[in-house]
Protein backbone atom coordinates (compact mmCIF):
# COMPACT_ATOMS: atom_id res chain seq x y z
CA UNK A 1 0.00 0.00 0.00
CA UNK A 2 1.28 3.00 -0.92
CA UNK A 3 1.31 6.32 1.65
CA UNK A 4 -1.04 9.83 0.59
CA UNK A 5 2.03 11.44 -0.19
CA UNK A 6 3.98 9.38 -1.84
CA UNK A 7 2.08 8.08 -4.75
CA UNK A 8 2.71 11.37 -6.73
CA UNK A 9 6.32 10.58 -5.84
CA UNK A 10 6.31 7.16 -7.44
CA UNK A 11 4.35 8.35 -10.60
CA UNK A 12 6.33 11.31 -11.79
CA UNK A 13 5.19 10.49 -15.65
CA UNK A 14 1.43 10.11 -14.69
CA UNK A 15 2.03 13.17 -11.92
CA UNK A 16 -0.34 15.97 -13.53
CA UNK A 17 -3.44 12.98 -14.07
CA UNK A 18 -2.92 11.34 -10.85
CA UNK A 19 -3.69 15.07 -9.24
CA UNK A 20 -6.57 15.01 -10.78
CA UNK A 21 -8.35 11.67 -9.28
CA UNK A 22 -9.02 13.30 -6.17
CA UNK A 23 -12.15 14.72 -8.23
CA UNK A 24 -12.77 11.73 -9.97
CA UNK A 25 -15.58 10.31 -7.70
CA UNK A 26 -17.43 7.28 -7.39
CA UNK A 27 -20.16 5.60 -5.52
CA UNK A 28 -20.10 1.83 -5.01
CA UNK A 29 -23.38 0.25 -4.10
CA UNK A 30 -24.27 -3.97 -3.94
CA UNK A 31 -27.76 -4.68 -4.68
CA UNK A 32 -28.76 -7.73 -3.05
CA UNK A 33 -31.54 -8.98 -5.05
CA UNK A 34 -34.06 -12.03 -3.06
CA UNK A 35 -35.91 -14.56 -5.90
CA UNK A 36 -39.70 -15.22 -4.97
CA UNK A 37 -39.87 -17.98 -7.06
CA UNK A 38 -38.08 -20.66 -8.35
CA UNK A 39 -35.47 -19.97 -11.07
CA UNK A 40 -32.51 -20.93 -13.23
CA UNK A 41 -30.37 -18.27 -14.16
CA UNK A 42 -28.74 -19.09 -18.12
CA UNK A 43 -24.95 -18.71 -18.20
CA UNK A 44 -24.39 -15.14 -18.95
CA UNK A 45 -27.49 -13.83 -18.26
CA UNK A 46 -25.99 -11.13 -15.89
CA UNK A 47 -24.29 -10.04 -18.80
CA UNK A 48 -27.46 -9.18 -20.96
CA UNK A 49 -29.07 -6.93 -18.48
CA UNK A 50 -28.89 -3.83 -20.62
CA UNK A 51 -31.74 -5.75 -22.76
CA UNK A 52 -34.25 -6.68 -20.08
CA UNK A 53 -33.35 -2.91 -18.58
CA UNK A 54 -34.79 -1.00 -21.57
CA UNK A 55 -37.71 -3.47 -21.78
CA UNK A 56 -38.45 -1.86 -18.21
CA UNK A 57 -37.98 1.29 -19.71
CA UNK A 58 -40.09 1.03 -22.61
CA UNK A 59 -43.21 0.43 -20.39
CA UNK A 60 -42.25 3.59 -18.43
CA UNK A 61 -43.65 5.57 -21.32
CA UNK A 62 -46.62 7.28 -20.94
CA UNK A 63 -46.18 6.42 -16.95
CA UNK A 64 -45.62 8.44 -13.90
CA UNK A 65 -42.32 7.59 -14.51
CA UNK A 66 -41.48 8.80 -17.82
CA UNK A 67 -38.87 11.28 -16.32
CA UNK A 68 -37.24 8.82 -14.36
CA UNK A 69 -37.09 6.94 -18.09
CA UNK A 70 -35.76 9.80 -19.19
CA UNK A 71 -32.88 9.98 -16.75
CA UNK A 72 -31.93 6.53 -16.98
CA UNK A 73 -32.23 6.36 -20.53
CA UNK A 74 -29.96 9.38 -20.48
CA UNK A 75 -27.67 7.20 -18.29
CA UNK A 76 -26.96 3.84 -20.37
CA UNK A 77 -26.82 6.04 -23.73
CA UNK A 78 -24.97 9.63 -22.82
CA UNK A 79 -25.34 12.42 -24.72
CA UNK A 80 -22.75 14.13 -26.87
CA UNK A 81 -21.04 16.44 -24.72
CA UNK A 82 -22.12 20.13 -25.32
CA UNK A 83 -18.29 21.44 -25.15
CA UNK A 84 -16.96 21.18 -28.41
CA UNK A 85 -13.42 20.20 -26.80
CA UNK A 86 -14.54 17.46 -25.18
CA UNK A 87 -16.90 16.11 -28.04
CA UNK A 88 -14.11 15.68 -30.01
CA UNK A 89 -12.60 13.80 -27.16
CA UNK A 90 -15.15 11.78 -26.12
CA UNK A 91 -16.71 10.59 -29.56
CA UNK A 92 -18.92 8.11 -28.41
CA UNK A 93 -19.91 8.95 -24.13
CA UNK A 94 -19.41 5.96 -22.02
CA UNK A 95 -22.31 4.82 -19.43
CA UNK A 96 -21.67 6.58 -16.24
CA UNK A 97 -22.45 3.26 -14.18
CA UNK A 98 -20.69 0.24 -14.58
CA UNK A 99 -22.19 -3.24 -13.28
CA UNK A 100 -19.92 -6.02 -12.08
CA UNK A 101 -21.72 -9.22 -11.72
CA UNK A 102 -20.24 -12.22 -10.24
CA UNK A 103 -22.21 -15.17 -10.92
CA UNK A 104 -21.70 -15.76 -14.73
CA UNK A 105 -22.59 -19.41 -14.78
CA UNK A 106 -25.44 -21.39 -14.99
CA UNK A 107 -27.02 -21.83 -11.30
CA UNK A 108 -30.52 -22.66 -10.04
CA UNK A 109 -32.15 -20.55 -7.46
CA UNK A 110 -35.07 -21.30 -5.18
CA UNK A 111 -37.43 -18.93 -3.51
CA UNK A 112 -35.59 -16.90 -0.41
CA UNK A 113 -32.05 -17.52 -2.21
CA UNK A 114 -30.44 -13.89 -3.14
CA UNK A 115 -27.79 -12.78 -5.60
CA UNK A 116 -25.70 -9.65 -5.29
CA UNK A 117 -25.26 -6.78 -7.76
CA UNK A 118 -22.33 -4.45 -7.65
CA UNK A 119 -23.24 -1.34 -9.24
CA UNK A 120 -20.65 2.03 -9.77
CA UNK A 121 -21.73 5.02 -10.49
CA UNK A 122 -18.68 7.34 -11.70
CA UNK A 123 -19.01 11.43 -11.15
CA UNK A 124 -22.19 13.22 -12.40
CA UNK A 125 -24.23 9.71 -12.83
CA UNK A 126 -24.36 9.33 -8.76
CA UNK A 127 -27.48 11.60 -9.04
CA UNK A 128 -29.38 8.52 -10.84
CA UNK A 129 -28.56 5.98 -7.96
CA UNK A 130 -32.30 6.20 -6.74
CA UNK A 131 -33.87 6.32 -10.40
CA UNK A 132 -31.90 3.00 -10.56
CA UNK A 133 -32.75 1.70 -7.13
CA UNK A 134 -36.61 2.36 -9.05
CA UNK A 135 -35.63 0.44 -12.29
CA UNK A 136 -34.38 -2.80 -10.25
CA UNK A 137 -37.39 -2.95 -8.13
CA UNK A 138 -39.92 -2.78 -11.16
CA UNK A 139 -37.30 -5.43 -12.95
CA UNK A 140 -37.84 -7.29 -9.88
CA UNK A 141 -41.66 -7.48 -10.71
CA UNK A 142 -40.96 -8.46 -14.61
CA UNK A 143 -37.95 -11.20 -13.72
CA UNK A 144 -34.18 -11.03 -14.09
CA UNK A 145 -34.44 -12.56 -17.59
CA UNK A 146 -36.93 -12.80 -20.27
CA UNK A 147 -39.81 -12.33 -17.66
CA UNK A 148 -38.59 -15.20 -15.12
CA UNK A 149 -36.74 -14.98 -11.83
CA UNK A 150 -38.67 -12.05 -10.02
CA UNK A 151 -37.07 -10.73 -6.94
CA UNK A 152 -37.17 -8.34 -4.50
CA UNK A 153 -33.90 -5.79 -3.59
CA UNK A 154 -34.24 -6.71 0.16
CA UNK A 155 -30.66 -5.09 0.67
CA UNK A 156 -28.21 -2.37 -0.54
CA UNK A 157 -24.55 -1.39 0.72
CA UNK A 158 -22.02 1.23 -0.21
CA UNK A 159 -18.80 0.79 -0.11
CA UNK A 160 -16.65 3.15 1.94
CA UNK A 161 -13.19 4.77 1.32
CA UNK A 162 -11.61 2.02 2.38
CA UNK A 163 -13.19 -0.90 1.14
CA UNK A 164 -15.81 -1.85 3.87
CA UNK A 165 -19.43 -2.02 3.26
CA UNK A 166 -22.09 -0.40 5.00
CA UNK A 167 -25.75 -0.63 5.48
CA UNK A 168 -28.29 1.84 3.33
CA UNK A 169 -31.66 2.58 4.83
CA UNK A 170 -34.42 1.50 1.78
CA UNK A 171 -37.62 1.50 3.59
CA UNK A 172 -40.37 3.61 3.00
CA UNK A 173 -39.32 6.66 1.26
CA UNK A 174 -35.61 6.47 2.28
CA UNK A 175 -33.70 8.18 -0.28
CA UNK A 176 -30.47 5.88 -1.12
CA UNK A 177 -28.87 9.02 -3.05
CA UNK A 178 -28.53 10.66 0.12
CA UNK A 179 -27.43 7.89 2.15
CA UNK A 180 -24.32 7.02 -0.25
CA UNK A 181 -20.84 7.01 0.01
CA UNK A 182 -18.94 9.30 -2.13
CA UNK A 183 -15.29 8.24 -2.92
CA UNK A 184 -12.76 9.26 -5.55
CA UNK A 185 -10.21 7.28 -7.33
CA UNK A 186 -6.95 8.70 -6.10
CA UNK A 187 -8.15 8.09 -2.49
CA UNK A 188 -8.49 4.16 -3.48
CA UNK A 189 -5.02 3.87 -5.24
CA UNK A 190 -3.55 5.69 -1.79
CA UNK A 191 -5.40 2.63 0.19
CA UNK A 192 -5.30 -0.38 -2.19
CA UNK A 193 -2.47 0.92 -4.34
CA UNK A 194 0.62 -2.25 -4.65
CA UNK A 195 3.52 -1.41 -7.40
CA UNK A 196 4.88 -3.93 -8.76
CA UNK A 197 6.34 -4.75 -12.48
CA UNK A 198 5.10 -8.16 -13.20
CA UNK A 199 1.62 -8.85 -13.07
CA UNK A 200 -0.88 -11.21 -13.69
CA UNK A 201 -4.38 -9.98 -15.24
CA UNK A 202 -7.09 -12.54 -15.48
CA UNK A 203 -10.88 -11.48 -17.24
CA UNK A 204 -13.22 -13.05 -15.16
CA UNK A 205 -16.10 -12.23 -18.05
CA UNK A 206 -15.75 -12.32 -21.90
CA UNK A 207 -13.75 -8.78 -23.44
CA UNK A 208 -14.56 -7.32 -26.55
CA UNK A 209 -12.57 -4.94 -27.76
CA UNK A 210 -12.90 -3.05 -31.49
CA UNK A 211 -9.92 -1.48 -32.93
CA UNK A 212 -10.30 0.33 -36.17
CA UNK A 213 -14.21 -0.87 -36.28
CA UNK A 214 -13.19 -4.46 -35.98
CA UNK A 215 -13.14 -7.26 -32.92
CA UNK A 216 -9.87 -7.73 -31.53
CA UNK A 217 -9.20 -11.35 -31.17
CA UNK A 218 -5.87 -11.52 -30.27
CA UNK A 219 -4.47 -9.33 -26.86
CA UNK A 220 -1.58 -8.03 -25.58
CA UNK A 221 0.27 -6.15 -23.06
CA UNK A 222 0.06 -2.86 -24.52
CA UNK A 223 -2.61 -3.33 -26.24
CA UNK A 224 -4.66 -3.88 -22.56
CA UNK A 225 -2.77 -0.92 -21.42
CA UNK A 226 -3.47 1.67 -24.20
CA UNK A 227 -7.07 0.46 -24.45
CA UNK A 228 -7.53 0.94 -20.45
CA UNK A 229 -6.13 4.26 -20.74
CA UNK A 230 -8.84 5.27 -23.16
CA UNK A 231 -11.22 3.94 -21.70
CA UNK A 232 -9.93 5.74 -18.07
CA UNK A 233 -9.87 8.71 -19.66
CA UNK A 234 -13.51 8.74 -21.73
CA UNK A 235 -15.17 7.96 -18.50
CA UNK A 236 -13.68 10.63 -16.17
CA UNK A 237 -13.64 13.24 -18.65
CA UNK A 238 -17.18 13.00 -18.92
CA UNK A 239 -18.94 12.42 -15.90
CA UNK A 240 -16.29 14.16 -13.56
CA UNK A 241 -15.53 16.88 -16.12
CA UNK A 242 -11.96 16.45 -15.86
CA UNK A 243 -9.16 16.62 -18.88
CA UNK A 244 -6.86 13.62 -18.09
CA UNK A 245 -6.70 12.73 -21.28
CA UNK A 246 -3.37 11.06 -22.53
CA UNK A 247 -0.73 11.79 -24.83
CA UNK A 248 -0.94 9.27 -27.49
CA UNK A 249 3.06 10.18 -28.08
CA UNK A 250 4.08 9.54 -24.58
CA UNK A 251 1.99 7.30 -23.89
CA UNK A 252 3.37 4.92 -27.19
CA UNK A 253 6.85 5.53 -25.40
CA UNK A 254 5.87 4.22 -22.36
CA UNK A 255 4.24 0.70 -23.25
CA UNK A 256 7.33 0.98 -25.41
CA UNK A 257 8.85 -0.69 -22.25
CA UNK A 258 5.89 -3.03 -21.73
CA UNK A 259 6.22 -6.72 -22.35
CA UNK A 260 3.83 -9.69 -22.42
CA UNK A 261 5.68 -12.09 -20.28
CA UNK A 262 3.05 -15.16 -21.01
CA UNK A 263 0.01 -14.61 -22.88
CA UNK A 264 -2.93 -17.19 -21.85
CA UNK A 265 -6.05 -15.30 -23.58
CA UNK A 266 -8.08 -16.75 -26.48
CA UNK A 267 -11.26 -16.28 -28.20
CA UNK A 268 -14.00 -18.26 -26.54
CA UNK A 269 -18.06 -18.01 -27.73
CA UNK A 270 -20.55 -17.58 -25.02
CA UNK A 271 -24.30 -16.80 -26.49
CA UNK A 272 -25.59 -16.88 -29.77
CA UNK A 273 -27.61 -13.99 -30.78
CA UNK A 274 -30.75 -14.73 -32.99
CA UNK A 275 -31.22 -13.42 -36.24
CA UNK A 276 -34.15 -12.97 -38.25
CA UNK A 277 -32.61 -16.14 -40.42
CA UNK A 278 -29.87 -17.46 -38.82
CA UNK A 279 -28.02 -17.73 -35.28
CA UNK A 280 -24.73 -15.29 -34.77
CA UNK A 281 -22.24 -16.88 -32.27
CA UNK A 282 -21.15 -13.86 -29.73
CA UNK A 283 -17.58 -14.16 -28.02
CA UNK A 284 -15.04 -12.27 -26.14
CA UNK A 285 -11.58 -13.20 -24.86
CA UNK A 286 -10.94 -15.07 -21.72
CA UNK A 287 -8.15 -16.32 -19.99
CA UNK A 288 -5.19 -14.92 -18.06
CA UNK A 289 -2.00 -12.28 -19.39
CA UNK A 290 0.86 -11.92 -17.42
CA UNK A 291 3.39 -8.85 -18.39
CA UNK A 292 6.10 -6.73 -17.03
CA UNK A 293 5.72 -3.16 -16.70
CA UNK A 294 9.76 -2.40 -16.68
CA UNK A 295 10.83 0.87 -15.73
CA UNK A 296 7.33 2.37 -15.88
CA UNK A 297 5.28 0.19 -13.12
CA UNK A 298 3.64 3.41 -12.34
CA UNK A 299 1.32 1.69 -15.25
CA UNK A 300 -0.05 -0.33 -12.59
CA UNK A 301 -2.53 2.21 -11.69
CA UNK A 302 -4.56 1.92 -14.82
CA UNK A 303 -4.87 -1.65 -14.43
CA UNK A 304 -6.31 -0.80 -10.50
CA UNK A 305 -8.92 1.33 -12.26
CA UNK A 306 -9.78 -0.67 -14.77
CA UNK A 307 -10.99 -3.25 -12.05
CA UNK A 308 -13.81 -0.53 -11.23
CA UNK A 309 -14.57 0.25 -14.52
CA UNK A 310 -14.01 -3.05 -16.97
CA UNK A 311 -13.39 -2.94 -20.55
CA UNK A 312 -14.27 -3.32 -23.67
CA UNK A 313 -17.49 -3.29 -25.68
CA UNK A 314 -20.51 -3.67 -23.21
CA UNK A 315 -18.16 -2.92 -20.31
CA UNK A 316 -21.11 -0.53 -18.05
CA UNK A 317 -23.11 -4.11 -18.26
CA UNK A 318 -20.15 -6.23 -17.30
CA UNK A 319 -18.35 -7.61 -19.79
CA UNK A 320 -14.34 -7.18 -19.85
CA UNK A 321 -14.03 -7.54 -16.38
CA UNK A 322 -10.70 -8.73 -14.59
CA UNK A 323 -8.83 -8.84 -11.73
CA UNK A 324 -4.64 -8.14 -11.19
CA UNK A 325 -2.73 -9.53 -9.05
CA UNK A 326 1.13 -8.26 -8.47
CA UNK A 327 3.76 -10.76 -8.92
CA UNK A 328 6.45 -9.20 -8.17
Amino acid sequence: MVGRNEIGKLMPYFSEILSQLHEATYVRLFFQLEFSEPFTLPRGALLQLRREFFSVLRRLKGSEHEPCAARLHDLFTPPLPAEQLLRKQVKSPPPGVVLTPACLDERPFNSGDTITLPVLFVGMASSAVDDFFLLLTLLGEQGLYCGCGRFVVNQVQAENSYGDRVDIEIANTASIASQSLVCDFKWMLENHFRLGQRVKVQFLSPLRLMKAGRPVFKMDARLLIDALAKRIAAVIAYHCQLDIFFDQKDLDDVLSHVITLKNNLKWQDWRQLQRAISKQKIGGIVGELELSLGEHEDLIFLLYIGQYLNLGKSAAFGLGQYKIEVLE
